[in-house]
C-alpha cells in the first residue's frame, strides 16, 4: 500500500528505544536489553480531532496523580499518546487506544525503572523521571 500524498511514512522500532540511547554496559554480547522487537509502520496523516485524556488507573500499578495523555482520531482508528516517554497506541476505538496506551506505559516502567541510569542513554533517563514522577509504585 502506497502512502497517500503528503503522508510520511514512520518506522517506529520499540527495540530500539533504549539501545539507541545506548545498550547496558554489562550485557553479554547478542542479549537484547529487553524483550524481543516490536517494529510497526505507520502512515501518519493530520489526524481529524485532537484531545487530551486523562488516565486515572494502570491496574496494579499507583499513580501519584492522574497522567494526561493526547488522543487523536484519524479516522480508521484512534492513536493515544503520551509524549513525554513517547509511547503511543493505535486502537479501532478511543477506549482500546487508551488501554494499549497503559499496556505501554506498565511496559516501559518495568523495562527501565529499575535499571542503573548508568545503563540508560539521555532519553531513556528523562522517560523514567517522568514514569518515577507520576507512578508511585517501585518496578
Amino acid at each position: 500500500m502506497a502512502p497517500r500524498k503528503n503522508a510520511t511514512v514512520i518506522r517506529i522500532d520499540k527495540h530500539l528505544r533504549l539501545a539507541a540511547g545506548s545498550a547496558p554496559a554489562k550485557m553479554p554480547a547478542g542479549d537484547a536489553p529487553f524483550p524481543a522487537a516490536r517494529t510497526k509502520l505507520m502512515i501518519e496523516s493530520s489526524p481529524r480531532y485532537v484531545w487530551p485524556a486523562t488516565i486515572t488507573d494502570l491496574g496494579d500499578l499507583r499513580l501519584r496523580h492522574p497522567l494526561i495523555v493526547t488522543l487523536e482520531d484519524h479516522g480508521d482508528e484512534f492513536i493515544a499518546s503520551w509524549h513525554e516517554v513517547e509511547a503511543w497506541a493505535a486502537g479501532k476505538t478511543e477506549a482500546q487506544a487508551i488501554d494499549l496506551l497503559k499496556d505501554e506505559v506498565v511496559a516501559l516502567f518495568r523495562e527501565i525503572g529499575s535499571m542503573p541510569d548508568d545503563q540508560l542513554g539521555k532519553l531513556p533517563k528523562r522517560w523514567k523521571r517522568a514514569l518515577r514522577a507520576i507512578i508511585a509504585d517501585e518496578p
